[in-house]
């Protein structure tokens, strides 16, 4: 069972507010989806010798593995307590 974290958010470079919520099952993989627009923008990433890694999900944005590193910035803040 998916277990909720926090709601990340971001600004896109063209000003859209992304927000929506972290989950995970494990602890290891992170699931973010995009709930404050109609942007379809998801997916799930893992950190991986110290790199967030895409897993799956939609990636059709540009600047996407800056997003990725944002949300998992943001997901290693919440695990040290700093959110």
């Amino acid at each position: 069972m998916a277990k909720f974290l926090f709601d990340a958010e971001f600004n896109l470079q063209d000003g859209s507010l992304i927000s929506g919520p972290v989950t995970t099952e494990d602890d290891s993989e992170f699931l973010f989806h995009n709930t404050n627009n109609d942007l379809d923008l998801h997916f799930r990433i893992k950190l991986i010798d110290d790199n967030w890694e895409f897993i799956e999900g939609s990636d059709g944005l540009s600047l996407f593995q800056e997003i990725i590193e944002t949300v998992g910035k943001q997901i290693e803040a919440y695990y040290m307590g700093l959110s």
